[in-house]
């Protein structure tokens, strides 16, 4: 063995940025020590997006992967008699032949985060010298794959906070499970403080950088957590959202016309690091006509109606559907659902019998 290119190869390594380069990347290092199969196993972990996650090469396809509940034992603190007994059962599933020789290098990341390394090979058992070397591989292989699942998890959420930006305007933050905020931007951190202590404390107030989540955003929090938790997810291909899950919705009157909506919901990234949750917390801010008017076509003028909306609007205060406007102005229905949405949005109310609610025909 020469450890001159074993130093090469670790830089080489070192630089991979996407998960298969650095899985071939990992097989030059592993060709060093004349390995027939090798596996890197990494239990459930921050950087790893919750998921246990396992790459390899040369191991039997079937029946070869420990199970979920094999893997979570693995994550104790400490290593007692049992958990070894585990360990050299998990090597004796993967290797590849009943006579391979057979070395497991542990790395210990943090108090209750470890991963492992197997290495396989026919002929000469492991020296002394081949195993220093070999946990000093673990250790690197270690750290560029979690600095690999960091870069990647970052590239995800800079490109999700793009395309939400651009779609939502209002105030808008993700927090991570730990519902520690990644993000949040001047509007949500407004709200928030509206939504505590009134519209007249945030009048030229300094706002902190990040906020405080209410205690009915938290119990929110919460809330969608556990959906998350109690949910299965479909296989899909990577780096695409598998489900935002069921809202969790907050309102609160801020004064007599005006009151805050925000909204919380869990989003499920699936990268080929693992699935990864967040929790998305939206906030807006709505006006709402308290008075009834004397009349929808008063309203109408009120709210700047066009002319197109308030004919929708008189169908729909004479309690036509839909599907019923559609046909009688000769539309199509999404064109009128269309309508219907600017009506409501300028009305400040959430549905139709919202908006009947405010005046009369």
């Amino acid at each position: 063995m020469n450890p001159s290119n074993l130093t090469d190869c670790l830089l080489h390594l070192s630089y991979q940025r996407t998960l298969p380069d650095f899985e071939l990347a990992l097989k030059e290092v592993m060709a060093i020590f004349d390995l027939n199969a090798w596996a890197c196993l990494f239990p459930p972990s921050f950087n790893a997006g919750g998921n246990n996650m396992i790459i390899a090469k040369g191991i039997p396809k079937r029946n070869s992967l420990p199970n979920q509940q094999s893997l979570s034992q693995l994550t104790q603190i400490g290593f007692n008699r049992q958990t070894g007994n585990l360990l050299k059962t998990l090597g004796q599933k993967l290797s590849p032949t009943k006579t391979s020789h057979v070395q497991i290098i542990t790395i210990r990341r943090a108090r209750k985060s470890f991963s492992f390394l197997f290495l396989f090979r026919d002929g000469a058992p492991f020296t002394k010298d081949e195993v220093d070397l070999a946990h000093n591989v673990g250790k690197h292989l270690d750290r560029c794959f979690v600095l690999l699942s960091q870069e990647q998890e970052q590239e995800f959420v800079v490109g999700f906070f793009r395309l939400v930006s651009n779609l939502y305007s209002e105030g808008l933050c993700l927090l991570d499970t730990n519902k520690q905020i990644n993000f949040d931007n001047t509007h949500f951190r407004e709200h928030i403080y509206m939504w505590e202590h009134g519209r007249e404390a945030v009048k030229n107030k300094n706002l902190p950088r990040q906020v405080t989540l209410p205690s009915d955003w938290e119990e929110a929090c919460n809330e969608a957590i556990k959906i998350y938790q109690q949910n299965t997810f479909p296989q899909v291909s990577s780096r695409m959202a598998i489900t935002q899950g069921p809202l969790v919705r907050l309102e609160v009157p801020i004064t007599s016309t005006e009151y805050l909506e925000g909204a919380v919901r869990y989003l499920a990234f699936k990268s080929s690091l693992g699935v990864r949750p967040y929790l998305l917390l939206t906030t807006n801010l709505q006006k709402r006509l308290i008075r009834k008017s004397a009349s929808f076509n008063e309203f109408a003028k009120k709210i700047a109606l066009s002319k197109r909306e308030r004919e929708v609007g008189d169908l729909i205060m004479d309690g036509n559907s839909a599907a019923r406007i559609a046909d009688s102005l000769g539309v199509s229905l999404t064109t009128i659902k269309t309508h219907i949405r600017h009506i409501l949005r300028k009305a400040g109310v959430r549905n139709r019998l919202e908006l009947i609610s405010l005046c009369s025909k």
